[in-house]
């Protein structure tokens, strides 16, 4: 599995604590952080989920935690860091997420504004990247079945 849950959650918490402000920045602390990356690295270890990662991209992850966790060891918290070390932080958290979504990208989960047909409303629709790429090979073979009314294909 690409993310345990409670390393998910702790990721998209601190996604949304600094793209929202302190006010839902409750999951976003010290421990919650080194769980979190306690639970990347044994992912890491050999036997993990994630051991088969090349030595290279396991150095990158590693480094971008170090820099996390660095930023954490000056905080606390997230709300009570500078703007500076949340927009660092945030940058890691990016990074980090590219790094591990090099796993198994069929895994990642994507989500788009649409608006459904004769309505004005728009909705998010979450697939991942193997639901999104399987819906749309649908969609052409749907299409590709459609037989033509009122023509004659032979002739």
């Amino acid at each position: 599995m690409l993310l345990q849950r409670g390393v998910f959650s702790f990721v998209l918490g601190l996604a949304v604590a600094l793209l929202a402000g302190p006010t839902l920045a409750s999951g976003a602390d010290r421990e919650a952080f080194a769980a979190a990356k306690a639970s990347i690295e044994a992912d890491l270890a050999e036997g993990g989920d994630n051991a088969a990662l090349s030595e290279t991209i396991k150095a990158d992850i590693r480094a971008s935690l170090k820099r996390m966790a660095a930023l954490f060891e000056r905080n606390e918290r997230v709300e009570t860091m500078a703007e500076v070390d949340k927009v660092a932080l945030f940058n890691e958290q990016e990074r980090l997420n590219v790094l591990l979504a090099t796993v198994d990208a069929e895994d990642q989960v994507v989500c788009e504004r649409v608006r459904s047909t004769g309505s004005r409303m728009t909705s998010n629709k979450c697939m991942t990247r193997a639901e999104r790429r399987k819906e749309r090979e649908s969609g052409a073979e749907w299409i590709r079945n459609l037989r033509p009314i009122g023509l004659n294909p032979g002739g």
